[in-house]
């Protein structure tokens, strides 16, 4: 895909990520429903993101970015999913794979694709899913090939920069590479069709003859038996958390308006409006309880 820079300045205060999110779900929300009908490619949503400056906020300052702390990451991930669950998705897992190559990968790698996201201002998405051993990688004079099939992929379709996982024989672990989104032999079977967060393009892909360098295999870390590598996986969870509560908050909010606007109050409730409905207001109450204490 090609870059686009942000239009906003990245060194912002704290408070200013939450302001950037909240501008971005507006946008988003404005056609949530109907591109969720639609399923399809989020191409549209993926360049709101890019215009926004959201992409670089877990990027270190250093390397370009923003330096933003894991709970503002998180709360932008809260917000982006209020609006839309598949953008919120899609920006859960670029935060957490941005810091890939540090948590996996040796230190200069870390800093070439620290570098590289804030230059081309890309988006990460990965297909990792390390229980699917289809994906076949071996080695070739030049290099190594990949070949197979990975069930699950979700924003590899739309994103700039990828991280894949692939078994190789011999080799105990799966191989963790990182390509360009335009990397040849990739195609998306555009078979991602479940109830909601269907802008994910979290279906299978193919993998033809693709070529790998040396230099894209991520790792071996500079200490193997460091516990940082595994805080990669709890991070990704944590995207998937405030993923939920946001769609959960979103889904309140949009039942809220449907009540005050179109449903009738109980018969036997005693009040004009549903709005005043002391059993809606009950289940209002119990469900508007359950996401704050997620929180």
């Amino acid at each position: 895909m090609q870059a686009m820079s942000p239009l906003k300045p990245l060194d912002v205060f704290a408070k200013d990520y939450l302001t950037m999110a909240k501008e971005v779900a507006m946008q988003l929300a404005e056609k949530a429903v109907q591109h969720d009908v639609e399923a399809g490619l989020p191409i549209e949503e993926v360049a709101v993101l890019k215009e926004s400056g959201l992409l670089l906020l877990p990027v270190p300052r250093q390397y370009g970015g923003a330096g933003a702390t894991w709970p503002q990451l998180y709360k932008v991930v809260q917000t982006l999913a209020n609006a839309s669950g598949s953008i919120g998705q899609i920006y859960a897992n670029h935060i957490s794979l941005v810091h890939g190559p540090a948590a996996i990968g040796r230190l200069e790698q870390a800093e070439k694709y620290y570098y590289l996201t804030s230059e081309q201002n890309a988006l990460w998405a990965n297909a990792l899913n390390t229980r699917d051993a289809r994906l076949k990688m071996e080695a070739t004079p030049y290099g190594f090939r990949v070949n197979g099939v990975k069930s699950f992929g979700t924003g590899v379709a739309v994103a700039d920069i990828n991280m894949i996982g692939a078994v190789m024989d011999g080799v105990e672990t799966p191989m963790v590479f990182v390509i360009p989104g335009d990397r040849d032999g990739v195609s998306y079977h555009h078979d991602w069709h479940n109830m909601g967060q269907r802008r994910t393009t979290s279906g299978s892909y193919s993998f033809n003859d693709v070529q790998v360098s040396p230099e894209e295999i991520l790792g071996p870390p500079p200490v193997p038996t460091s516990a940082f590598p595994t805080l990669i996986f709890l991070i990704a969870q944590l995207g998937k958390t405030y993923t939920y509560l946001g769609i959960a908050e979103g889904a309140l909010n949009a039942a809220k308006d449907y009540t005050t606007l179109a449903t009738r109050p109980w018969q036997t409730s005693g009040v004009d409006q549903a709005s005043q409905d002391p059993y809606i207001l009950q289940q209002y109450g119990e469900l508007w309880a359950a996401c704050q204490s997620a929180q």
